[in-house]
């Protein structure tokens, strides 16, 4: 077993479902990364074991879901409510029934009513299969604005054992979140219809279960609804976790069944929330449940349950299964044992204890610290540094063999979903590990005087209240010239961690701890201020219920500033761009904006536009969300949405509106210089982007920006660095991605171009922008079957017009030798021209007819751009559609006049901001 070969042989006979005798291939196993890899491989085993062990039962009799297994006292189940789940078979789809439409998709089929809200099955415009919860109408405010929230974290969870979300949206007057269709049965089916599961079974599902609540932890969400009903097995084996408690939201608001009720701690029942403890709770009794088929505690409501709690009844899980093993019996009680402090700490803990009990020795066990030195700030004292994902060191070894790739790639064979997901961590130990640099606060970007400051939630603080102060916190400390404040969504996925691995995952010099609780009718926040080198200062701050929100944010912003000295005049934060806190309407109009403006395609640009528009009505002195719809009507200009006539001067009106409030809003100087941009006066657009970076270094939209003028001047350079220094503020950001694409493309790195894309779409499959980037950069790249297919997805998830479709096509057709289709895509665009002229669809005409090397044409209607002011001519220097024609002296000459620019607008007045 001391070759490649042996460890292939085992792959294959795994894939095979061939009994193997571990134990004796182990004593044969040469080096530590064949004993890893044999161990990774063991672990996948063992699923794909568990998902043979359960078969799928196609045709399933629904009326079989009621029986009760035998010998089992426990009353009858409820029938499954999972969010995304519907019996196996066709008997669903006979019982589809049309329930209209709401915005693109068709509703099809009550699913129930969920724990918030109805569910419905519907489809797409793709045709996909989705789910659609549904927020109640009317609800709290408070309500809806925690509903989105969950939504918009939920979205950003990857992993294959959680239910992907694709976005938040609002029709009619409805808001829904649409999430992935998963066909299969949950847990609770499957105990019903075939008993009770082994303990190694059980700890196998469990162990999966794990990572998914895992995913939902590193995005700063409890799951709060952990049960067999919420848990869904799907045809092809993969578990996949249902349903989240919105964050903030009362036990009270909730429709809880009786079925769900044995899965709440104690704690949750008397009214704390939901938390990563809790959780721990909930996936100890969904082992309880899956070897036994009762429940610790049973109750018919929430006020029978807190009796039980009260009087501390329960069943112990021995006196119903004496036959399992003790350590099992013992990881599933201390899981759901009643007093928290007494469970494990982390749900990585719980995920180690069945690793142990399932006989794994993987890469759960704790590995050697790994440490490393940190500057402190300002002096360079050092102190150790404990990473949260230690790296197991090894000694040098040769280059990995061939043979070892061939054993990962027979290893997703075996596991499918499992196995993908694995993948990383087997690639990983076939790869010399590195070592790991820290930086200290002397190395920051920029100036010596930047100080890279992060901001996140503290464990046990309000989930509803906290993320709203600390966007507040990072909105005003991001006006202070000493710092560069990286993005909140950035540092979410590490919450829980220690300050020191945070601090470190996300390059920063200063970690802030916040928690925001309610006291009363005031609130109470706690800030740990961290600097490298692990020196803390706690600073507390308590609010009555008369104090102004807004005050109380003021000055917990003043005193993180004076803790980290930093208090020359020229430092202090401006404190007058203030999110309205006490606002929800205003505040959930404006977080969907957010992350409506965030997917970058057409159709989500016209939406947000129209929720900060709302916003602004809600909240008429709501600086941020004017000067985000201004971004949002100049991104319509561009999607040629609407005109040069309607867009830019009631964008130029709006930003006037939000500099009249706040004079030194970055912001707002950002959307000003965008607006230059798309006048081509290219001088006073640089000078506002500059402006506006100097007010806030962290403003994100103020550097894709500046970089998109930069690569249209040639700059492309320039350009790159832009996107850099933002992408360092938000690792996490998808339109940051997008416009690095951009800037790669522009710079003729098409091959980089078109990966950064792929990649996008694989972290992001819903940021409908980056097929457009795809179609562009496969047509330069001459792959026109993808270019092909890129375009037809630009066409179908709406990301841009379709006069930019028809366009490529012509030169995707001309360069594949399809002169017939290239003519028809050139009639097609035409007739749209035709249908409704403007400028950029004159641009994209002459992009065709450069493609087809009709000169004079092409000339004729880039003057026809030129004369309507088309936002495409920004990047017509550096277009590589135009490359063709860019030696011509008459091509030169209509550059020139581009370069001229169209009438200046003015600077909007700046007035003294309004009283507050």
């Amino acid at each position: 077993m001391r070759t490649d070969r042996g460890l292939t042989d085992l792959a294959a006979t795994l894939a095979d479902g061939q009994a193997v005798d571990w134990a004796a291939l182990e004593a044969e196993l040469g080096s530590e990364a064949e004993r890893a890899l044999f161990r990774q491989l063991r672990v996948i085993a063992d699923i794909a074991e568990l998902h043979r062990s359960i078969p799928d039962e196609d045709g399933l009799d629904e009326s079989a879901l009621t029986a009760t297994p035998a010998g089992d006292t426990e009353p009858e189940p409820e029938p499954s409510r999972g969010l995304a789940t519907t019996p196996v078979g066709d008997a669903a789809a006979a019982d589809e029934v049309d329930l209209g439409t709401w915005g693109p998709y068709r509703l099809l089929r009550a699913l129930g009513p969920g724990t918030l809200g109805r569910v419905v099955r519907a489809t797409d415009h793709l045709h996909r299969d989705v789910v659609i919860r549904f927020l109640p109408t009317p609800s709290a405010p408070e309500v809806a604005v925690a509903f989105l929230a969950t939504g918009q974290a939920l979205a950003r969870v990857r992993h294959p054992n959680a239910v992907e979300v694709y976005g938040a949206e609002q029709h009619d007057d409805q808001t829904g979140l649409v999430m992935e269709f998963v066909d299969g049965r949950s847990l609770d089916q499957v105990v019903v219809t075939q008993g009770t599961f082994s303990a190694r079974e059980a700890a196998l599902v469990g162990w999966e279960l794990c990572r998914a609540v895992a995913a939902l932890h590193r995005e700063g969400l409890a799951h709060g609804l952990l049960s067999p009903d919420n848990i869904v097995r799907e045809a092809g084996g993969r578990l996949v976790l249902m349903d989240v408690w919105p964050q903030g939201v009362p036990i009270e608001a909730l429709d809880l069944e009786a079925g769900t009720l044995p899965f709440l701690a104690p704690e949750v029942v008397s009214g704390d929330p939901p938390s990563g403890r809790s959780d721990i709770y909930g996936l100890g009794v969904v082992l309880f449940y899956l070897v036994s088929g009762a429940y610790p505690v049973r109750a018919s409501s929430l006020g029978d349950l807190a009796g039980h709690y009260e009087r501390g009844e329960r069943t112990p899980l021995a006196d119903l299964r004496p036959d399992l093993p003790d350590d099992f019996i013992r990881i599933v009680e201390r899981a759901c044992d009643p007093d928290p402090d007494r469970r494990y700490s982390t749900i990585a803990g719980v995920k180690e204890a069945l690793s142990r009990t399932l006989g794994w020795d993987t890469w759960t066990r704790k590995q050697p610290v790994v440490t490393a030195a940190i500057a402190d700030t300002p002096s360079s004292s050092t102190a150790p540094l404990a990473l949260a994902t230690p790296i197991p060191t090894a000694p040098p070894r040769p280059p990995t063999p061939y043979g070892l790739v061939a054993v990962a790639v027979a290893a997703i064979a075996i596991g499918g979903f499992v196995a993908w997901s694995l993948l990383p961590r087997i690639t990983g130990l076939l790869r010399q590990s590195a070592s790991l640099g820290v930086r200290g606060a002397g190395a920051t970007t920029g100036t010596p005087a930047e100080v890279r400051l992060a901001l996140g939630s503290a464990t046990g603080a309000d989930p509803a209240l906290t993320p709203l102060v600390i966007e507040q916190l990072a909105q005003d400390l991001s006006s202070s010239p000493p710092f560069r404040v990286i993005a909140p969504v950035a540092v979410e996925p590490m919450l829980g961690q220690p300050a020191a691995a945070i601090m470190h995952a996300v390059d920063a010099d200063v970690y802030v701890d916040v928690a925001v609780t309610r006291r009363g009718t005031g609130m109470q926040a706690r800030l740990d201020v961290v600097r490298a080198g692990g020196q803390t200062q706690s600073i507390q701050e308590a609010m009555t219920g008369i104090t102004p929100l807004r005050e109380f944010t003021a000055t917990l912003t003043q005193r993180v500033v004076t803790e980290l000295a930093a208090t020359e005049p020229g430092t202090r934060p401006t404190l007058r761009t203030e999110l309205p806190l006490d606002n929800p309407e205003a505040m959930q109009a404006y977080t969907l904006g957010q992350a409506r403006l965030g997917r970058g395609g057409r159709k989500e640009v016209e939406e947000a536009a129209e929720s900060f528009r709302s916003a602004t009505e809600a909240a008429p002195e709501f600086v941020l969300a004017y000067a985000k719809w201004a971004e949002a009507l100049l991104s319509l200009y561009r999607h040629n949405a609407l005109r040069a006539d309607e867009a830019l001067p009631l964008a130029q009106s709006v930003i006037s509106k939000a500099l009249s409030l706040d004079d030194r809003s970055a912001e707002a100087y950002a959307a000003l210089g965008d607006l230059y941009a798309e006048r081509h006066n290219l001088e006073q657009s640089e000078r506002h982007f500059r402006r506006a970076l100097s007010l806030n270094p962290s403003c994100e939209y103020a550097r894709i920006r500046f970089a998109m003028l930069l690569a249209g001047r040639g700059r492309v350079e320039e350009a790159v660095e832009q996107v850099d220094q933002a992408q360092k503020l938000n690792q996490r950001s998808s339109l940051l991605r997008g416009y690095l694409g951009a800037t790669l493309h522009y710079a003729r790195r098409f091959d980089e171009a078109a990966r950064t894309y792929e990649t996008l779409l694989r972290l992001d499959s819903q940021y409908t922008a980056a097929h457009i980037g795809l179609c562009k950069a496969y047509t330069e790249l001459r792959r026109s079957a993808e270019a092909l297919a890129a375009c037809q997805s630009v066409g179908a998830e709406r990301a841009a017009e379709d006069p930019f479709v028809q366009s490529q096509l012509v030169k995707i057709h001309h360069d594949a030798g399809r002169p017939r289709e290239a003519q028809q895509a050139l009639t097609q665009l035409r007739l749209l021209y035709d249908a409704r002229p403007t400028g950029d669809g004159a641009f994209w005409i002459a992009l065709a007819y450069v493609s087809l090397g009709d000169t004079p044409h092409a000339l004729e209607w880039l003057d026809k751009s030129i004369d309507a002011n088309s936002s495409r001519l920004a990047y017509a220097r550096v277009d590589s559609r135009l490359d063709p024609i860019r030696r011509d002296p008459r091509f030169i000459a209509r550059m020139a006049r581009i370069d001229k620019g169209t009438p200046v607008v003015d600077d909007p007045p700046a007035r003294p901001p309004a009283s507050r």
